[in-house]
């Protein structure tokens, strides 16, 4: 589903909107009377928004479009499974109770931190379906988060990732752990490494993730 502004408006807590744009738009924030509902509606804060320059806009509709890619089923598992493997994401999460909140707090607490449940999520989704390629790659050792492996298993992955031309292009590559976990978001014990994968190319970007 395409991301829609005035819906995730509808959605989000005003309370959270607060906060977002007192941290990310300040100068926005101070306008609005938060305690008036006609400023702080859904039709009011869309206008204000959309009312930006194009750069602070499309900043704000891109934390927002992310921030909803966590808020279905699959976003909010990968969240979960982020917390099981990461204290930090637990204790930021604590104080936070629906789906928004979980992800916003996380987007405001460690804009890094939160890159990783959404690399998760994307990858889970596409997970076996008609746009997953996949490719085996002889690891020379055990990956993990802090693995002293990883420029070798790098340079491997280069070799897989070769051009037709020859060319190999930059890699990127962010290991994190995460934690598995059931539907309901319990903790089922067992610890795995995803690896985040970015690819340069010379107009685009190919984001792969790869789970131990």
């Amino acid at each position: 589903m395409d991301f829609n502004l005035k819906r995730f408006l509808r959605r989000a807590p005003p309370s959270m909107l607060r906060q977002y744009l007192y941290a990310r738009k300040s100068e926005l924030s101070n306008k609005i009377d938060w305690q008036d509902p006609k400023q702080t509606g859904p039709d009011a804060l869309f206008a204000a928004i959309t009312a930006l320059t194009p750069r602070g806009r499309d900043a704000v509709i891109t934390d927002f479009e992310n921030v909803e890619q966590l808020c279905d089923m699959v976003g909010q598992m990968a969240l979960h499974s982020l917390a099981a493997g990461d204290t930090r994401v637990l204790s930021v999460l604590r104080s936070a109770s629906s789906d928004v909140e979980k992800s916003i707090t996380l987007l405001l607490a460690d804009g890094v931190l939160f890159e990783h449940p959404l690399a998760a999520a994307y990858c889970d989704r596409r997970l076996f379906g008609r746009s997953w390629s996949a490719f085996n790659v002889d690891a020379s050792g055990t990956i993990d988060s802090s693995s002293s492996d990883l420029p070798a298993f790098e340079a491997e992955l280069a070799t897989a990732l070769i051009r037709s031309d020859g060319s190999i292009g930059k890699l990127k590559i962010d290991p994190f752990e995460r934690g598995s976990v059931s539907e309901d978001g319990a903790t089922l014990g067992r610890t795995v490494t995803t690896l985040s994968i970015v690819r340069a190319f010379p107009s685009a970007m190919l984001s792969s993730w790869v789970t131990n």
